[in-house]
């Protein structure tokens, strides 16, 4: 009986926001005609090559409540060309994702790095980093 208190503050305990992001390659393997061995004129297309960011988040019920949410991202492709983007964020939890494909992904030779933030109420809750990811160091005049 003593661990009642115990057990019932556990549960009703803060929960604190999770943020993940990890990168993907697409290819002609994702389609079943790739499989199948049919005819599919996707299968001889650079414009299902590529690459994609997921991105998979929870926010707690007060915080989300709190004021609008979005993700914001830079990008460093490997052509050195930096992207940058935001989604906004509807629901407390859930998943997107932000592709580079066909021409525009080979033309750039794919995504090099990434930062991400969590953004509630203009303030960054959570950053995620890719390992490699450094601010791009510009010769000055």
């Amino acid at each position: 009986m003593r661990s009642l208190p115990l057990i019932l503050l556990l549960l009703t305990g803060c929960y604190s926001p999770t943020f993940t992001a990890y990168t993907r390659y697409h290819t002609q393997r994702e389609l079943a005609s790739y499989h199948v061995l049919t005819p599919d004129p996707r299968l001889h297309s650079v414009d299902y090559l590529g690459q994609s960011i997921y991105f998979e988040w929870f926010i707690p019920k007060t915080l989300f409540y709190s004021g609008p949410a979005s993700i914001d991202c830079y990008v460093r492709l490997k052509n050195l060309e930096e992207r940058c983007f935001s989604i906004p964020i509807d629901s407390r939890s859930g998943h997107t994702q932000w592709y580079l494909m066909g021409y525009d992904w080979y033309n750039s030779c794919g995504i090099f790095t990434y930062r991400a933030h969590l953004i509630v109420n203009d303030q960054i809750i959570k950053t995620i980093e890719h390992p490699l990811y450094t601010q791009l160091i510009l010769p000055s005049d």
